[in-house]
């Protein structure tokens, strides 16, 4: 599970539209509810013995996109 925050910027003039979690490079979800934070649960087991790297997108309505710190993890 990983936990993730999103924050808005004060004056805001385009709220969040989506977040994106992105395993190696691929969308693996996308969040639609619960923008500002929330969990996301994935199945570990397809990705034994390989390194992840993870990495969250932030969209906001002007499809502008704010990416995340990449993560590395040994599954």
């Amino acid at each position: 599970m990983l936990d993730y925050t999103a924050s808005e910027p004060i004056p805001c003039n385009h709220k969040l539209a989506r977040i994106d979690l992105l395993v190696n490079g691929m969308v693996s979800q996308r969040i639609f509810d619960n923008l500002t934070s929330g969990t996301v649960t994935i199945n570990l087991e397809k990705h034994r013995n390989q390194k992840l790297r993870f990495r969250i997108a932030a969209w906001d309505m002007a499809f502008n996109c704010t990416l995340s710190e990449e993560k590395e993890f040994m599954v």
